[in-house]
């Protein structure tokens, strides 16, 4: 068998190959059958305690947190960051201005699709987070993002992955 059969995955309910790290088909939107995507794997985390942390370490321990939510996701595209891309691009000088509107959208679009595809509601808003990331690169304003607008963004993006850890967890019978 070939190097490319062995990198995808069909479709039980409509035939159609997908990548090996979908988890849910591509055309008709079924789960796929088979080993579960590599890296996926959504854990829950205290939302007061993602806030504390923020103020704690001056909003460093939430930008890397939530941005680590990259890894958890299967990768859809070829634009996904991996985790180490998403955290260490964001502290490169310059560029980091264009990486934290990149990295933030990219990560509230790929909750919110993975939501989607599990029948939850998105969450997130993307307006939310593009606001946050124009007033955070603003001279003299950006401390308003670091108070007020990123443990938001920060807060929204954590309850969204805690919906999907919650979903992925099989409930047990009472």
């Amino acid at each position: 068998m070939s190097q490319a059969a062995n990198d995808l995955r069909v479709c039980a309910a409509c035939q159609r190959a997908n990548p090996r790290e979908a988890i849910y088909c591509g055309h008709c939107g079924s789960q796929l059958t088979g080993a579960p995507a590599r890296g996926e794997s959504f854990q829950t985390f205290p939302i007061l305690a993602l806030l504390a942390l923020h103020y704690v370490t001056f909003g460093l321990f939430s930008m890397v947190w939530v941005n680590v939510f990259h890894g958890s996701l299967p990768k859809r595209r070829p634009d996904d960051p991996s985790v180490g891309r998403a955290v260490g691009f964001l502290f490169i000088p310059i560029y980091s201005l264009y990486w934290v509107f990149f990295t933030h959208l990219r990560l509230c679009e790929r909750l919110n699709e993975e939501s989607a595809r599990r029948g939850l509601p998105g969450r997130t808003s993307r307006s939310l987070v593009l606001w946050t990331c124009i007033v955070h690169v603003l001279p003299l304003v950006g401390f308003v993002s670091f108070l007020v607008l990123y443990p938001i963004v920060a807060a929204s993006l954590q309850g969204q992955v805690n919906e999907l850890a919650e979903a992925q967890t099989p409930r047990s019978a009472h």
